[in-house]
C-alpha cells in the first residue's frame, strides 16, 4: 500500500506559530479528525476529540466543520484558535495568585456566583451559606473561613479556597475562574470614576466620636469592597429601555451588566455602599449590603450647585426633579421611602448651612416618611406631587402625564417645617 505524499515540509509540520504566521503559508482547508496526525504531531487524536467536545469553554467550536456524520476541522481557523488560547493562558500567569486571594472577599464571591438560594450568615469566625455547587436549599451546609478564604461542604464534601467555590460553582476552567475574579477584584483595573464630593468626611475633636467613627468604618470596610467590586465588573457604557421608558437621560455614574442598570449607592465619606440592579424583573439591591443612609447623586457642576437639596426614592423621580431645575440643584435618589430620614440627617448634619427639600411620593407611605423626619427634628421642606385623577405616585408620572413645566410648577410649593 502506498503512503500518501504529505503536502507539508517537516518544518511547517512542527510549527504551531500565530495564525497571521501560519496563514500566510498555510491555505484554508478541511481535515478529517482520524486523519489529523498525517498532517500535525499535535494534538493527538483523542485530544481533539475532548477539544472539540468541549468546544464552547476551549473556543475551538468555531474551527469545526459538519458534512453529514463527518467532522471537519478547519486548519486556518484551528491555529488560530490555538494562538489564542495561548495567549489566554500567558495572561493568566501574570495574574499574582496569592495577590488576588487578598482582595477576595467571601460574599463577594457568593455575590459573583448569584445562586438564587443564597442567604449567608455570619457565625463566629465563618459564614455559613446554601452550597451552590450541589445546589443544596435545606441546610446551610457551606462553611466558609473569614479569614484563610478556605471553605467546606459538609454535604458534598467539597473543599478548597475561594477560587475552587466560584469554579466548581459555575463550572469553569481555572484560567476562566482566574481571569473573572481578576476582573471583579479589581486588579489591573482603574478605580470608578467619582462624579460628585459631597464631603470631606473630616473626624471631629471629641475622642468619643472618632472612636464611634472607626469602628464603623472597619466594619464597613468589607462590605464596601464588595460593592465596588461588583460596580468595577460592569460597563460602563451600554443601553437599557428603563431610562427611554421613564422619559429620562441616564445619568452619569450608572453602568451596565448582566441586563441590568448598576446604579451605585453612596455613603457620607464618598464611598460606594452597596449597588441597586434594575432589570426586567424590577429592582434590587445586593445581598448583604447596608442600605440605610446610602444614596445615588444627581450631582450638578460644582460652579452651578444651589443652596437647595433634594431628596427623593426612586432613581426616575430624581431624574425628572434634576431636569425640572434644570441641573442647578443637587438631588439624591434614596431607594426607599424609609432611608429618606437617615439621608436627610447625615446630609444636614454635614452641610447645616443647605436646605433640604424632600420629595416625597404619594400613598401609604407619605405619612410613615414625614413622622420618621419630625422624629430627627432637623428642619426641612417637603413637597409631593398632585394628579387631578388617581393616575399615578411620583414625580416621574407626573412628568410622563403633564410635562415637565407641571413638575417645575408643583416643586415651587414647598411647605417648611421649622
Amino acid at each position: 500500500m502506498k503512503t500518501k505524499n504529505i503536502p507539508q515540509s517537516k518544518q511547517a509540520e512542527a510549527n504551531i506559530s500565530p495564525p497571521e504566521t501560519v496563514s500566510a503559508r498555510i491555505p484554508t482547508r478541511l481535515i478529517p479528525v482520524t486523519d489529523w496526525p498525517k498532517y500535525h504531531p499535535y494534538p493527538s487524536v483523542s485530544a481533539l476529540r475532548f477539544m472539540i467536545f468541549n468546544g464552547a469553554k476551549t473556543g475551538f467550536s468555531q474551527c469545526v466543520r459538519r458534512l453529514g456524520k463527518r467532522v471537519l476541522i478547519d486548519e486556518q481557523d484551528f491555529f488560530y484558535s490555538l494562538n489564542r488560547a495561548i495567549k489566554k493562558r500567558e495572561a493568566m500567569h501574570n495574574i499574582d495568585k496569592e495577590e488576588l486571594k487578598k482582595h477576595m472577599e467571601p460574599i463577594l464571591v457568593l455575590q459573583l456566583i448569584g445562586y438564587s438560594k443564597s442567604s449567608p450568615q455570619k457565625h463566629g469566625s465563618e459564614i455559613r451559606d446554601f452550597c451552590p455547587i450541589h445546589r443544596g436549599d435545606k441546610q446551610r451546609s457551606l462553611a466558609i473561613h473569614m479569614t484563610s478564604g478556605l471553605f467546606i461542604c459538609h454535604t458534598c464534601g467539597e473543599k478548597g479556597d475561594l477560587i475552587d467555590l466560584y469554579r466548581k460553582s459555575l463550572d469553569l476552567s481555572f484560567p476562566q475562574a482566574l481571569h473573572n475574579l481578576a476582573a471583579c477584584s479589581g486588579l489591573g483595573l482603574s478605580s470608578p470614576p467619582k462624579n460628585f464630593i459631597i464631603c470631606g468626611a473630616i473626624l471631629p475633636d471629641d475622642p468619643t466620636v472618632k472612636k464611634s467613627y472607626r469602628k464603623e468604618k472597619v466594619e464597613s470596610t468589607t462590605a464596601s469592597k464588595t460593592a465596588e467590586s461588583l460596580y468595577n465588573m460592569a460597563k460602563t457604557s451600554g443601553f437599557h429601555p428603563y431610562f427611554q421608558k421613564k422619559g429620562i437621560k441616564p445619568p452619569d455614574g450608572v453602568r451596565y451588566g448582566n441586563g441590568c442598570i448598576v446604579v451605585p449607592f453612596y455613603n457620607m465619606r464618598d464611598r460606594i455602599q452597596t449597588v441597586q440592579f434594575i432589570g426586567k424583573q424590577g429592582k434590587r439591591f445586593a445581598k448583604g449590603m447596608k442600605v440605610n443612609g446610602a444614596f445615588f447623586p444627581f450631582w450638578p457642576k460644582i460652579e452651578d450647585v444651589n443652596n437647595t437639596i433634594y431628596i427623593c426614592e426612586g432613581i426616575a423621580t430624581g431624574g425628572s426633579i434634576f431636569k425640572a431645575q434644570e441641573n442647578h440643584y443637587a438631588v439624591l435618589s434614596v431607594g426607599s421611602w424609609s432611608n429618606i430620614a437617615k439621608v436627610a440627617e447625615g446630609i444636614y448634619k454635614r452641610f447645616p448651612e443647605r436646605k433640604i427639600v424632600i420629595c416625597l411620593d404619594l400613598g401609604e407611605t407619605e405619612t410613615r416618611c414625614l413622622e420618621s423626619l419630625v422624629k430627627t427634628g432637623i428642619p426641612f421642606g417637603y413637597v409631593s406631587p398632585r394628579f387631578p385623577r388617581l393616575q399615578g405616585k411620583d414625580f416621574n408620572d407626573l412628568e410622563a402625564e403633564f410635562g415637565i413645566e407641571c413638575v417645575r410648577e408643583r416643586l415651587r410649593a414647598v411647605r417648611w417645617l421649622p
